[in-house]
């Protein structure tokens, strides 16, 4: 099973907010702003897009936020 967050139309006001509070909520705590989380990995951490660079099919790397880690361990684990 998997929770993808998601921003379209089709969602509520409330679904909305989700995937907004998500991502600024994390960055409180360290996630940098090239990532943008879109799916909870069940145990406190999330997969996210890195949107510093595209391959050739214009699509983002995936990379792992723990919520273990300290932001400057993930970020390290990151590359």
């Amino acid at each position: 099973y998997w929770e993808v967050l998601v921003l379209d139309e089709s969602l509520d006001e409330e679904g909305v907010a989700g995937i907004l509070d998500t991502n600024l909520g994390e960055r409180a705590f360290g996630l940098p702003e090239h990532l943008i989380a879109f799916h909870p990995d069940g145990h406190g951490g999330y997969l996210c897009f890195d949107s510093r660079s595209r391959d050739a099919h214009g699509e983002c790397r995936i990379v792992a936020w723990a919520h273990d880690m300290s932001a400057e361990e993930n970020i390290a684990a990151i590359g």
